[in-house]
């Protein structure tokens, strides 16, 4: 399996299995997460925070073998989670 295969995999897996999970978004409503993968979306200004709350499921390496000697191709796979919280009590990573 390639790792963008997996990664594929991985972000569909995540829009099934988080569906209905909700948090807040910077006007305060709660929403789903948004699932991307490898990076978010180009901004559409320089204020643009509507990704906000996202996963992103990153390939940060990889390596593919020649397929003797029964080695199998390898990758890392990064997951970075953006949240708001604009709460005083700063406690919006629980």
């Amino acid at each position: 399996m390639s790792a963008t295969i997996l990664q594929d995999c991985l972000v569909k897996d995540l829009k099934e299995e988080l569906s209905g999970f909700m948090l807040k978004n910077v006007k305060g409503q709660e929403v789903n997460l948004n699932i991307y993968p490898q990076n978010l979306p180009a901004k559409k200004g320089q204020k643009d925070v509507d990704h906000y709350p996202f996963i992103l499921v990153k390939v940060v390496d990889g390596e593919t073998q020649d397929g003797q000697n029964g080695e199998e191709n390898t990758c890392q796979i990064t997951f970075l989670i953006g949240i708001f919280d604009d709460a005083e009590n700063y406690q919006g990573y629980k």
